[in-house]
């Protein structure tokens, strides 16, 4: 399953208390606001009134979650991940195999989570700009909702240059 994936956690307000307003892309896509996370996609979803779900990829290991999730063979991908979000945490994706990005949001707990596999087949773009997260499975989309195009990193251009490592990148 493939799919864009692409929003904004930002809990800034307006003087007037309004809410920053960023138009989102894919269009025509769905979209789901809940809280300061914003975000449209299409494909399906698990998802209630606040909480959600979205899956770029696939799962190998569906029915050992299912099994350890103690769910319907019927249940959705996404809801079983929903799921495991609520059992497991930030621990849910060491559970996963395959290849995936994954966007996890609960309302409820105000709280969330964006992770991708482990071999990073699939991506997450990621770029933070005024105290507002802005993230997307594509990178033009990404750069789509931005106001201004991001320069690069002098450091990692010299990094690049000199064909050596960041010192941070482990």
């Amino acid at each position: 399953m493939t799919r864009a994936i692409v929003g904004i956690l930002d809990a800034r307000r307006r003087a007037d208390g309004s809410r920053l307003a960023v138009a989102l892309a894919p269009a025509p896509a769905r979209s789901f606001e809940d809280g300061p996370l914003r975000v449209s996609y299409d494909g399906a979803q698990g998802a209630s009134a606040s909480s959600l779900c979205l899956l770029d990829g696939h799962l190998d290991n569906e029915a050992e979650l299912a099994d350890d999730l103690g769910a319907a063979p019927e249940t959705s991908t996404e809801e079983l991940l929903r799921i495991g979000y609520r059992r497991w945490g930030e621990g849910l994706p060491a559970r996963l195999r395959g290849d995936f990005a994954l966007l996890v949001w609960d309302g409820r707990r105000a709280e969330g989570l964006l992770a991708r596999d482990h071999l990073g087949v699939r991506s997450i773009y990621l770029h933070e700009m005024d105290g507002a997260l802005y993230f997307a499975t594509e990178i033009r989309h990404l750069l789509g909702v931005l106001a201004r195009r991001p320069g690069p990193d002098p450091a990692g251009v010299a990094h690049w240059l000199a064909a050596s490592s960041r010192p941070d990148s482990g």
